[in-house]
């Protein structure tokens, strides 16, 4: 059973690397998962 979702990640600036492992999860699963990196907003 196919169940349609989608992971969205906001990567807004971290300094704790999270970006990086999100990227590895967007490589590994492409049409579930999408990271959007942006300069962190405050």
């Amino acid at each position: 059973m196919d169940v349609g979702f989608e992971y969205l990640n906001i990567d807004d600036g971290s300094v704790d690397h999270a970006g990086v492992i999100c990227n590895d999860y967007e490589q590994k699963f492409l049409t579930r998962f999408k990271v959007i990196h942006q300069q962190n907003q405050g």
